[in-house]
């Protein structure tokens, strides 16, 4: 342990502790609060609630190298594919590719659903 306290690795310095098993802390007391009560939060959904089919598909977790013309060749028939970008110009890692109607949208995320794209 002591060999290995403030050792360096990758340019940082390491911290090594003997872990001495969980410690009994003493309870806090309650916090006092002084806002007014907070409204109760509408509901986010209505489980009854029917959603519109969309024509548009969300494309999450996209690599920073991705653009809009490298998304467009992963899902063909589109009629817009557009990588989000940041206010800096850096892509947001994510994309929406519209098609001409729901069904064609729905094709496309059964067919392109877990595939790599530029992987």
């Amino acid at each position: 342990v002591a060999a290995m306290h403030d050792a360096d690795f990758q340019g940082r310095k390491l911290l090594v502790r003997e872990d001495r098993g969980p410690v009994k802390k003493e309870p806090r007391p309650p916090r006092q609060n002084d806002r007014p009560a907070r409204k109760p939060r509408a509901p986010q959904y209505d489980e009854n609630e029917v959603i519109p089919e969309s024509n548009t598909i969300f494309v999450g977790n996209l690599k920073w190298d991705v653009d809009s013309a490298t998304l467009a060749m992963y899902f063909p028939g589109h009629i817009e594919a557009n990588v989000q970008t940041r206010r800096d110009g850096r892509s947001a890692g994510y994309g929406l590719v519209t098609y001409e109607n729901s069904a064609l949208a729905a094709d496309a995320i059964t067919v392109s659903n877990g595939i790599d794209i530029n992987g």
